[in-house]
């Protein structure tokens, strides 16, 4: 299985339609046969962006929830720093 670190920029655009290109899409496919790492902030980071493509209306409310409904369903792991 091959294990990387997943950039919110990526996934974001994912999701955008308007933010779609080559380089990100090629990590989707490889994503059925791999496990992706995310720090903490990285939820946060993505619902942050999805509202304000939300606001600016390059999206739905529907298209929101269900983009973040489909990240959820991704092998994607959130790792945190380890205590000090």
């Amino acid at each position: 299985m091959i294990e990387f670190v997943l950039d919110c920029s990526v996934a974001i655009s994912w999701c955008l339609v308007d933010e779609d290109n080559d380089s990100a899409n090629a990590v989707l496919d490889i994503m059925p046969n791999a496990e992706a790492f995310v720090p903490e902030i990285w939820s946060l980071e993505i619902v942050n962006t999805l509202l304000v493509a939300e606001r600016r209306n390059r999206m739905m409310v529907e298209q929101t929830q269900a983009s973040i409904n489909w990240l959820q369903s991704l092998l994607i792991t959130i790792f945190g720093l380890p205590p000090r």
